[in-house]
């Protein structure tokens, strides 16, 4: 501002002066002959991208205007300020755009019309950055279906700067498809080895800064199971199976029955696919959390379970009803986290000890096999509200089953139970007992000590009278008896408003007591009997 000003000064003292020359002699005044350019900057306020005003360098001697933009400047399209000689004219002027990628040359010319020439050289500083920004394998390039090792998702490297690594996970067997990375790095830097080459383990990448400055990474590859590659080998292991799957498709959470999550395989659906083969390698899988391959309706059944499945410990349900299996591995002790386990409907004769270690387990169906006894261990499985062992051997239930004070739901159909010892009394949550078709002659008294029961279930039995006890659990809604060998039911029966059905058929009654048939007209239970059976 103070050089504006004393420019303006000079020029009005200059005509000032020839203005008085020219009244007093009338001789011609000599025209100024300054060309100079006195200053020559780019102002933050003309130029988008520059953060702070940029002031160029004159010398004078050599008519040579030079400046050093910051890095990443774009010097294609700049507006400098320019201060002249006063008088004088700048071509360009101080307000045109200019494309500085080139030298420019600007003309000054004097009021008197001579003129010169200064050069403008503008370069941009070179950047001293020297850092890897993105590392990714992307399936555009890499994949195309036809090998099971290809990646099947985008994969991002972590990028670990203070230590200078790049760290990369990849399924097992993938690198062997000949992966080329897609690498960002800093602008105007290069990088060894090339981007195009096939990534190698053990790598280290240089990266050049612009002035020379470098970096240099390491490569750290870890592996997790290809999943991918997993299911592929499960499809191709049944070759029966009645699958839906594309296994050229990359996007495996399109296949029927899967489920992904964060691209790991969370849920496995196979239920009547003709799965009979459970390969080793589901094992790998340990983001699973559901896995069913029932096969009820199914022509082909699993034999086995492979020892492998004890190491999906993120599982919380199991469901392999419906097959041939004869035993279940050890291992399945590992799957503490496990809350539904269904083994109903195959060939199982014993339970192994490690069952009792599942004591998450809320639901167990272990319906229509063979069990002959149930392990100690059961009395464990203290979470347990569901047990289902209907259609199978027993003969006994082990004392232990007392611990399972959380239970509401016990069944124990078509065994060949006679009785039940004291510790079920311990099963004070329980509401439903089924313990139809066994070889019951007396009706268990342990079941009346039981106030929350809501449902006994005796059909099938041996049963010749029920206790008249069995008239104080006023919560009963559901009590029957069918098929058995009743001749008489107590009048105490009638005390149960609470309940909903009471079936009597096929038993040996000529009547039932006038307050039990009362319970239908009164309290609208349905009483299931004998045509032949009246009240009295």
């Amino acid at each position: 501002m103070k050089r504006q000003l004393l420019n303006l000064l000079v020029a009005t003292v200059i005509v000032f002066s020839c203005s008085k020359d020219d009244s007093s002699s009338g001789e011609e005044i000599p025209k100024s002959n300054l060309k100079e350019i006195e200053s020559f900057e780019f102002l933050a306020s003309d130029n988008e991208g520059l953060d702070t005003d940029v002031v160029a360098s004159i010398d004078e001697s050599e008519k040579l205007i030079t400046a050093t933009m910051p890095v990443g400047t774009d010097i294609s399209n700049l507006k400098p300020s320019i201060q002249s000689s006063p008088l004088s004219k700048v071509t360009p002027s101080d307000q045109t755009r200019i494309d500085f990628t080139q030298a420019v040359e600007y003309a000054v010319t004097a009021e008197d019309e001579t003129s010169i020439i200064y050069n403008v050289n503008i370069e941009v500083a070179k950047s001293s950055e020297a850092k890897v920004t993105s590392f990714n394998l992307l399936t555009s390039i890499n994949s195309d279906g036809t090998d099971s090792n290809q990646i099947y998702y985008d994969i991002e490297a972590n990028i670990d700067e203070t230590n200078k690594t790049i760290k990369l996970t990849i399924p097992e067997g993938s690198i062997d498809s000949g992966l080329i990375p897609s690498i960002e790095f800093s602008v105007g830097a290069t990088i060894t080895p090339s981007p195009e080459d096939v990534l190698v383990e053990g790598v280290n990448y240089t990266v050049t800064a612009e002035n020379g400055d470098t970096n240099t990474y390491s490569l750290i590859i870890e592996y997790t199971p290809n999943e991918r590659k997993i299911l592929i080998d499960l499809y191709q292991a049944n070759l029966e199976n009645l699958l839906n799957w594309d296994i050229t498709s990359l996007n495996i959470a399109e296949w029927e029955g899967i489920t992904l999550y964060d691209q790991r395989v969370t849920q496995i659906d196979l239920t009547n696919k003709n799965i009979e083969n459970l390969i080793p390698q589901i094992g790998k899988l340990t983001q699973l959390t559901d896995l069913v391959v029932q096969n009820t309706d199914s022509a082909l059944k699993m034999n086995s379970i492979p020892e492998e499945i004890g190491n999906l410990t993120n599982l919380r349900s199991l469901f392999l009803n419906g097959n041939n299996i004869n035993s279940i591995p050890a291992s399945i002790g590992n799957l503490t986290q496990l809350d539904r386990l269904a083994l109903n409907s195959n060939r199982i004769a014993w339970l192994p000890e490690e069952l009792g270690n599942l004591t998450n387990l809320k639901w167990l169906i272990l319906s229509d096999n063979n069990i002959q006894f149930l392990p100690i261990s059961v009395g464990n499985l203290t979470s347990l509200t569901e047990l289902f062992l209907n259609n199978n051997q027993l003969q006994e239930i082990p004392e232990e089953l007392g611990n399972l004070k959380e239970i509401k739901v016990l069944r124990l159909r078509t065994n060949k139970l006679i009785s039940l010892n004291n510790s079920v009394i311990d099963m004070t949550q329980i509401e439903t007992v089924d313990l139809a078709y066994n070889d019951f002659q007396q009706f268990p008294s342990q079941l009346i000590e039981m106030d929350n029961l809501k449902n006994i279930l005796f059909d099938g039995n041996d049963l010749q009278t029920v206790p008249a006890t069995l008239g104080d659990m006023n919560n009963l809604e559901t009590a029957s008896f069918y098929r058995n060998r009743l001749f008489l039911i107590p009048e105490e029966l009638g005390n149960l408003t609470n309940l909903k059905t009471l079936n009597i058929q096929r038993n040996f009654l000529f009547g039932i007591p006038q307050p039990v048939c009362d319970l239908e007209t009164n309290y609208g239970t349905q009483i299931i009997k004998d045509n032949r059976t009246d009240c009295y």
